[in-house]
């Protein structure tokens, strides 16, 4: 009885200031009610004993949030774990309390910061939210789309060498199947070349050779598919990399995913998983156990199986799953004809292997370094002489090399040959010759050998038997090719290959002769040591050249040539 008495007491003595107010006024009334007449210590009132006034409601758990949702700060993001766990603590404190205008103005922060964020305004916390998922969902695709886009582009490229090679095999066949067609069975033109290990020409039935192009087409047809896929998912994956535009369909997939995800807590706990989002929890962060931590979809193997199946490109013709969507009969034969004929336009523009290397030792290593990678110094040299060739060129390496092949006991560097009848051009290298010679100079050395066998093919026919003298093949090449300046289209070939070579391949002698970069070697050096190949061989573009020019080549070459490495890199 004496509690009831109290209540009505602390009624009577609020009763002035309540009625002094509008009903309109009601949480600003509260507010200045706790203020003015309530303790901190004596507020509380206990949620069984509830008292009612007009519309005034004063419950013991936070009466219309009169008493403890003032004292509580709002969420705020330092970015880090530990400002998610102070803000997920404060969440669990608000909800302990069931601070429900505490939550409700939670919602204007979070959209606030979001806006923050992102840059720009929304017009509710859903839109605001559902933008922020994107972008937590954009940064996961930045983050796990490179390793797979170069994946799939290293795949796209090793199909493409490896379909490369194919058709090579079965230009080969095609080579020889029009040999055996002509009656020769025994011996072939292109015995030289091998198809898996076997001489050309020990394919000797149509039978034998029919077996081989069918297998060959098979694994080409393969490789064509898979290079085609591989290389539209490769594109997809870029384009997945590159996304600006928020309604990209993978964007709205992902986003409902979130959504998905988020609606599977209850509302405290969703305020609890965007705050960790906002605060940046993204790996390699992770909250501990039993808290709630962001997560992304946009894993590696989602934008794989996203790309796959979204790669477009259409179909490869060699695919022969197509032929399972043809409408009418004949569908099939028709699909057949075309490959035949996508398969002879291709082959059309295949050019046999044009160098047959059987090279060791230095000269072995050197050569693949001109050849390095496909960006070829040799197939840039041989684009600067004009023509067209049915010849192919043999280099390979020999102890000790002589001019006619008569051993004088004075051995050459190289020499270039041809034997008649065949269809191949032979260079021969001296491995003694090389073995102590600046790596330069042995560069050198197969270049102007290939340039001379180069010249030699696109201006000769195949009567000729012997060795190939180097000045009538290059006087010959400077008529008929109407090259004027052969010397300077020779010279500008050769030094600016060795050049190169000398900064890309032989780097550490590079950097050490030039202070790595700082200090480069004049280009009269490499001028010098192409111009080796018109002294030694007495053209008359070297002997035409004034002293002073010849004084000024021989003293760069001797202030540099001795200098260089004679070491191949590995």
């Amino acid at each position: 009885m004496k509690k009831k008495h109290i209540l009505l007491f602390m009624l009577g003595m609020m009763l002035p200031s309540l009625f002094a107010q509008q009903t309109s006024q009601h949480q600003s009334t509260t507010k200045n009610l706790k203020n003015k007449h309530l303790n901190k210590n004596n507020s509380r009132i206990n949620s069984k004993n509830s008292a009612h006034f007009g519309n005034f409601d004063f419950l013991g758990t936070n009466a219309l949030g009169c008493c403890d949702v003032k004292n509580l700060d709002d969420i705020s993001f330092g970015y880090s774990l530990g400002a998610a766990l102070t803000a997920s603590a404060l969440i669990k404190e608000a909800r302990d309390k069931a601070l429900n205008q505490w939550f409700d103005r939670q919602h204007t922060v979070l959209k606030n910061e979001i806006e923050k964020q992102l840059g720009k305004s929304f017009s509710n916390y859903k839109e605001a939210r559902n933008a922020y998922f994107k972008h937590h969902e954009t940064i996961a695709i930045q983050r796990n789309h490179s390793q797979i886009e170069r994946t799939y582009n290293d795949k796209r490229y090793a199909k493409e060498h490896q379909k490369t090679s194919t058709l090579k095999k079965l230009k080969l066949l095609q080579l020889r199947e029009n040999e055996l067609k002509q009656g020769w069975h025994t011996h072939s033109n292109y015995a030289s070349f091998s198809y898996n290990g076997k001489p050309l020409d020990q394919i000797q039935s149509q039978e034998q050779l029919a077996t081989l192009w069918k297998e060959e087409l098979s694994r080409f047809s393969t490789l064509h598919v898979g290079r085609h896929n591989d290389y539209h998912t490769y594109l997809k994956l870029k384009e997945l990399g590159g996304i600006t535009d928020s309604n990209h369909p993978l964007l709205e997939k992902l986003l409902q995913m979130q959504v998905n995800n988020f609606n599977r807590y209850d509302r405290w706990q969703q305020l609890d998983a965007l705050q960790a989002y906002l605060n940046k929890i993204r790996p390699p962060w992770e909250l501990p156990e039993g808290y709630i931590s962001p997560v992304s979809y946009a894993t590696a193997d989602y934008l794989e199986n996203y790309a796959l199946k979204n790669k477009g490109g259409g179909w490869s013709i060699f695919d022969t799953t197509i032929d399972h969507y043809g409408g009418y009969a004949g569908y099939v034969q028709w699909m057949q004809k075309r490959r035949k004929a996508a398969i002879e336009r291709l082959l059309a523009e295949v050019k046999v292997a044009s160098i047959f290397n059987e090279l060791t030792g230095k000269a072995k290593c050197l050569n693949n370094h001109l050849d390095k990678k496909g960006n070829s110094f040799i197939k840039d040299i041989f684009s600067e002489f004009q023509g067209d060739s049915k010849f192919h060129i043999h280099i390979n390496s020999k102890y000790s090399v002589f001019k006619n092949g008569v051993n004088t006991g004075h051995g050459i560097n190289a020499k270039t040959r041809y034997i008649k009848n065949s269809n191949f051009i032979h260079i021969e290298i001296s491995t003694s010759k090389l073995l102590n010679m600046p790596a330069l100079a042995a560069a050198r050395t197969l270049i102007h050998e290939y340039i001379h066998a180069d010249m030699y093919r696109k201006i000769y026919t195949d009567n000729y038997d012997g060795d190939l003298d180097f000045k009538t093949t290059y006087e010959k090449y400077e008529i008929e090719k109407q090259h004027n300046s052969m010397a300077n289209l020779y010279l500008n070939s050769i030094k600016d290959a060795l050049k190169k070579f000398h900064k890309n391949i032989l780097v550490g002698d590079y950097n050490y002769l030039t202070n790595n970069g700082t200090n480069p070697l004049p280009d009269i050096f490499y001028e010098a040591l192409a111009w080796q190949g018109l002294k030694d061989d007495h053209i008359k573009s070297y002997s035409d050249l004034p002293n002073s020019k010849k004084t000024a080549l021989t003293n760069a070459l001797n202030a540099y040539y001795h200098s260089t490495t004679k070491n191949c890199p590995n």
